[in-house]
């Protein structure tokens, strides 16, 4: 293929490629707009109580998504939620388990 005909090839996917970033572009600055126009909500229902995945809720208690995973099947885990077939965690409730495992050193140190 001849260099002129690869040139125009390309041009003509970037074309392309700025027609979709256009449009993908004009998409998002609508949703925003409809966004900024949208009626104030009620505080109690604006924030609802925070959930986490497993993986962030792992890396919240500083543990391995793997060992939650496996605390959560063996019961030793802290409570998750159900929604179908997706697993999260509250935050409040990863923070109550957390606090539930606070120890106090075992030796005192030297008088």
């Amino acid at each position: 293929m001849c260099d002129l005909c690869t040139m125009r090839e390309e041009i003509h996917e970037l074309r392309t490629a700025i027609a979709t970033l256009r449009d993908d572009f004009a998409d998002f600055r609508g949703g925003l707009d409809e966004l900024q126009h949208r009626p104030a909500v009620a505080p109690e229902i604006a924030e609802p109580r925070p959930y986490m995945t497993g993986r962030q809720a792992a890396g919240f208690l500083a543990l391995s998504p793997l060992t939650l995973d496996r605390w959560r099947v063996t019961g030793a885990g802290p409570p998750f939620m159900k929604f179908g077939s997706r697993v999260l965690y509250a935050v409040a409730d990863l923070e109550e388990w957390a606090d539930q495992r606070r120890h106090q050193p075992t030796r005192k140190g030297n008088p």
